[in-house]
């Protein structure tokens, strides 16, 4: 008798054993919902892939973005809600929005299922400007990155990549590309330097490649006049070979002089530094950019 306890004593173990087992093999209802409430393996996502480069009150701006499996999205900045849209089954997101007043801005993306939970989020930091103020904040983003990535072109290599129009590239195209600064460069030890170097980032609405000659760069005649930021060439337009240079303007230092970011392999700096442009005489005598000289005087 004591045996045959002792067997059903481990039967009913086992049992309540298999039982949780097979409880842990049910799907189980988690915060992963499709964009219509049910229960998916679907995992909600949005994000903010395009920004604006040069925010002004009064004109309008454009966003714009990816969502998977969201039911709505609403855009919000400074607790002002500025875009609300459903976007069930859609697989990306844009709104336009004008600004009244200037100053420092965070946009916020909060995404929701169909019962009105947040399921994703993105936040992306910018600047309107002040009507007619230019471009200031675009200015501003391309002395960061011209910064923050100058450590990578070190010491400068001439192969079109780590070298002085290879350099501009890398700061510029980023931005070009979807008008965001890209800050997952900065200080990233796998940072790619080709990442915007590529074939495929020549001319359109990237920098120009072997354009010389070229109506779109114009002589530089006062130096008081270039806007931060603007490209500068030796010559009218780009080339390759030893006896063409380029750089981005950086505005005055402390003690008035023009500075430059550049990538030189003759300079007492070996790569890519924030220096006097009195120190390169091909920029000194050089042209700039009439593009993005227009964008970043706002115009």
């Amino acid at each position: 008798m004591k045996n045959r306890n002792f067997l059903n004593t481990v039967l009913s173990i086992f049992s309540f054993v298999l039982l949780l087992s097979s409880c842990n093999k049910l799907s189980p209802i988690t915060s992963e919902l499709g964009d219509n409430g049910s229960s998916s393996r679907a995992t909600a996502s949005i994000a903010i892939t395009s920004m604006p480069t040069n925010v002004e009150v009064g004109k309008k701006a454009t966003f714009g973005g990816t969502c998977s499996n969201v039911y709505k999205y609403i855009a919000s900045s400074d607790g002002f809600i500025l875009k609300e849209e459903v976007v069930s089954g859609k697989t990306s997101w844009s709104f336009q929005y004008t600004f009244n007043t200037a100053g420092n801005r965070k946009l916020l993306i909060n995404a929701f299922d169909i019962n009105g939970k947040i399921i994703a989020t993105d936040t992306e930091n910018f600047v309107v400007n002040p009507a007619g103020g230019g471009g200031n904040a675009l200015s501003e983003m391309i002395m960061r990155r011209c910064a923050n990535i100058a450590p990578y072109n070190r010491p400068y290599s001439f192969d079109g990549v780590g070298d002085c129009w290879g350099y501009v590239r890398q700061v510029w195209n980023a931005v070009l590309h979807d008008g965001r600064e890209h800050t997952e460069d900065y200080n990233n030890p796998n940072y790619n330097k080709t990442r915007w170097c590529n074939g495929n980032m020549i001319g359109g609405k990237y920098l120009p490649v072997a354009d010389y000659v070229s109506t779109n760069w114009k002589k530089v005649t006062n130096w008081n006049d270039m806007p931060k930021g603007v490209p500068l060439s030796s010559h009218q337009g780009h080339k390759w070979g030893d006896d063409w240079h380029g750089a981005i303007y950086a505005g005055k230092n402390s003690n008035g002089s023009h500075m430059m970011w550049d990538c030189s392999g003759r300079s007492s700096r070996n790569g890519a530094y924030y220096r006097p442009i009195s120190e390169s005489p091909k920029i000194s005598n050089g042209y700039y950019y009439v593009p993005l000289y227009n964008r970043l005087k706002g115009r």
